[in-house]
Formats: structure tokens, C-alpha cells, sequence
């Protein structure tokens, strides 16, 4: 466990001396100890970082009043449990047409053809926009499952706030049920005014799906989605189809719903710096 932490004081010198301290304390046990803090107006930020052997990197960040002489700060960290191989990718594509369903295989990375050389349609994108002038237009993106019993839902892991300061941030396990046909994703401009889907949000899905006879799923594969599909890129470009980007992580094994991902092993090989996915 360790900590570093800055102090913001008031200038005493020339215009633009900040009188900026920082210093670093370390602990195994979990308790840190802090020496010299100045009784002054100053607004202290400490960071407290774990890199605990067999756990997840965790980090918060909090602010301390001068006051402030002691204090708990709480940081969960969460065990590295089962890490796979997947194939993980940040993508970002125009689409080709607009007001259709076009159909991406998740492990080919692609549209599926004639679009791409995408041979599985994991899921499909209809894209509509509305444009007036460069500062009033819509773009609307709906994803949905092509799969009978396939789907997409929020990743429940995203209500516990503590989950967010570590690195591995989403549930570990896909859930049995729960899934929703299609989410819609959105970016409105009016004016000044913009608003649309949140960047925070993460989703799993369930997609080629096989029913037995009777109805029951036979085979499935399923997988997650970091933060929301962007569909705000280009929004404002009267003469382009909306464009979506998105992070995905995809398991390859046949109805195993473990989510938590290797980066050293992902199926995809090398990729270029900016498609990378660096988060379990």
C-alpha cells in the first residue's frame, strides 16, 4: 500500500510560486503514516495507490482539510481471480449505410459481409441521423443481439462505486438471465446544449445463440463492452454515416461466462497502439 500526496499552499512569493510540497509514504500493513503537514490553509491530495500480490491495482484520490489531522480512506481491491484469453479491441467505424441493421462479428473484428469480411453477426448496428446545421443534429445507434435469447444489459458491478477505483472494474461472470433485446445509444446537440449516453456505462452480452429442441439455449458465447457505444464522433459532419466507437472483450469458449480478461493473451495478436486493451 502506498500514498503520495501534494500541498497546494498560498503563494508567498512572486506571482506563479505555488509553494507546491509532495511527498510518497509506503506500509505493508495498511496503515500510513504522514509527518510535517504545515498548519496552514492548504488543501492537501493524497492519492492512495495498493499493488497488492495477487490482487488487482486499486487507486482513490481524496482531499484533506488542513484540519484534517487524522482520517480512514477505505479502498477496496479485488482479487485476480481467472484470467482467459480473449479477443479484446477498441474499435471505431463509420457505418456503412444508415437506416439498416448491419450485422459485426466480434471475432473477426468486422462488419459481416458484404460490408466486411465478418462471417457471424454477434450483433447489429442501425444508425440513423438527423442533421439541420452544425449545431443542431441527432445520432442515434441501436444495438441489438441477432440471436433468438441473445441480448445486452448493464453490468450490475457498475453500482458498486468500489469496483470503479480498481482495475478491474466489471463482474466476473456473465449472468443466466436478465438480457435485453436491443439498447438504443444517443448524441443530441441543440444549441450549446449536448447530452447523450454515458462514457461510464458497461454492458454484457450474450450472442450466438443454439436452442435445442425444446426451446433451451444449447450454446452461447458471451462477453462485455467498456463504456457506452460512442456515436458522438462526427455527429456534427453533415456528409458521413454516424460512427461508433466502442471497447469489447469477446470469450471464445462455448456458454463460459467468465468475463475476466488476460492482456497478455488476447487473441487478436498485436494491434496498433490506439485499438490496445490494457484493462482485465
Amino acid at each position: 500500500m502506498g500514498a503520495n500526496f501534494r500541498r497546494q499552499s498560498q503563494p508567498k512569493g512572486p506571482v506563479g510560486q505555488s509553494g507546491l510540497r509532495q511527498g510518497r509514504a509506503e506500509s505493508r500493513s495498511g496503515a500510513l503514516e504522514v509527518k510535517g503537514w504545515p498548519k496552514s490553509t492548504s488543501l492537501h491530495s493524497i492519492t492512495v495507490v495498493s499493488n497488492t500480490l495477487g490482487y488487482y491495482k486499486s487507486e482513490l484520490t481524496t482531499h484533506a482539510k488542513p484540519e484534517d489531522r487524522e482520517f480512514d480512506i477505505r479502498l477496496m481491491i479485488r482479487e485476480i481471480g481467472n484470467p482467459i484469453p480473449m479477443y479484446a479491441k477498441k474499435v471505431e467505424l463509420a457505418l456503412p449505410e444508415q437506416r439498416k441493421e448491419i450485422g459485426f462479428d466480434f471475432e473477426q473484428a468486422d462488419w459481416i459481409k458484404p460490408y466486411g469480411e465478418g462471417r457471424v453477426a454477434d450483433v447489429t448496428f442501425l444508425g440513423t441521423k438527423n442533421f439541420e446545421d452544425d449545431r443542431n443534429y441527432e445520432t442515434t445507434v441501436v444495438l441489438s443481439c441477432s440471436h433468438k435469447n441473445g441480448g445486452i444489459q448493464p453490468d450490475a458491478a457498475q453500482k458498486n462505486g468500489a469496483f470503479q477505483l480498481s482495475k478491474f472494474k466489471t463482474a466476473r461472470k456473465a449472468p443466466d438471465e436478465g438480457y435485453q433485446d436491443a439498447h438504443k445509444f444517443i448524441w443530441v446537440r441543440s444549441g450549446n446544449s449536448r447530452k447523450g449516453s454515458t462514457k461510464e456505462a458497461n454492458y454484457i452480452f450474450r450472442s450466438r445463440v443454439v436452442l435445442d429442441q425444446s426451446g433451451q439455449i444449447k450454446s452461447c458465447h458471451y462477453g462485455k463492452l467498456i463504456g457506452a457505444v460512442n456515436v458522438a464522433r462526427k455527429s456534427g459532419c453533415p456528409d458521413t454515416n454516424p460512427v461508433v466507437s466502442f471497447t469489447y472483450y469477446f470469450n471464445p469458449t462455448p456458454n463460459d461466462r467468465n468475463l475476466e480478461f488476460e492482456p497478455k493473451e488476447n487473441l487478436f495478436g498485436a494491434l496498433e497502439w490506439d485499438e490496445e486493451v490494457r484493462e482485465p
